[in-house]
Formats: C-alpha cells, structure tokens, sequence
C-alpha cells in the first residue's frame, strides 16, 4: 500500500514506479498550519481537567458535540483557518467512514501515533466508502526518526 521515507525537499528525487503498477495523475500536496479535533469516540477526550465545581461529563459532551464535524457548516474545510484539514500529518486523523486504523494483528493501538492522512482524491480513495489512507508509525520509532517503521493503516469500511 506504501511506505513513508523521510527526505529533504532538497534531496528528494522523483523516481519511476515499479512495474505493473497502477499510476494516477499527479496531486500536488502542501502542508498548511492546522488542527485536528479527537474522534467523537477518543478517550483523550475524558482526560480534560475542567475548572474544580464543574460538571465535566456535562463540559466534555458539549466540546465533543461542538467539534463533531457533521454539526460544522458544509463548507467548513473550504474556509481560511479552518480547524480541519482532509490532509494531515500527525494529530488527530479523520476517519469519513467512522471506522479506525487497522493495525497488524494484535498490536496495541496506543503505541502508535498517527503519521500522515491522506484523503480521498477521486481515483486515489481506498475501500468501498471512499476511505482515506493514513499512516502510524510506533511512538518509539518517531522518537528516534525511524520512519522505516511507518506502516499503512487504511480507513475502510
């Protein structure tokens, strides 16, 4: 499905694809400063401190409704600064068929942190639902810059 290599914009090269491979035009991707809101369903959500005497089942619900992107205008993503991004690296992923990452076997998901989403660009999308394709990579293998560990954790449903 993939991989991810670390280069310089300096020293990176084009290259040919392999053999037999299927080849789609060419997107131009640009990253642009940005912020992901937690899944509706991520624990990191039942970790926020709200203020001593509040009720914060109460404070937790209502950021977690006002940040679910299906409340926000259609047109949302398209707008300056918009806090969404259909392509991302790290922070939080989007997951438009409200699956998850699949991760090899039975490996814990908490040991990873999200690499890179890319969305669905017409013939690029993955799955029957227009799935997005995102990669992990494990905590210690990002500490020390080892992006050979990076692995493909598609969104499809």
């Amino acid at each position: 499905m993939g991989a991810v290599v670390a280069a310089r914009s300096g020293h990176a090269v084009e290259t040919d694809p392999p053999a037999r491979s299927g080849v789609f035009a060419p997107v131009a991707w640009a990253a642009s400063p940005g912020f992901a809101f937690p899944d509706t369903f991520d624990p990191a959500w039942w970790a926020i401190d709200v203020e001593p005497g509040a009720d914060g089942d109460l404070v937790v619900d209502y950021v977690i409704e006002y940040t679910n992107m299906s409340n926000l205008d259609s047109d949302w993503p398209e707008r300056p600064g918009a806090l969404y991004g259909r392509d991302a690296a790290f922070g939080w992923p989007i997951f438009p068929t409200g699956s998850s990452p699949l991760l090899p076997g039975k490996d814990d998901p908490n040991r990873y942190h999200h690499l890179l989403q890319l969305s669905d660009e017409h013939e690029w999308r993955i799955g029957g639902d227009g799935g997005w394709m995102h990669w992990s990579i494990p905590t210690d293998a990002l500490r020390t810059g080892d992006f050979s560990r990076a692995i493909p954790t598609p969104d499809i449903w």
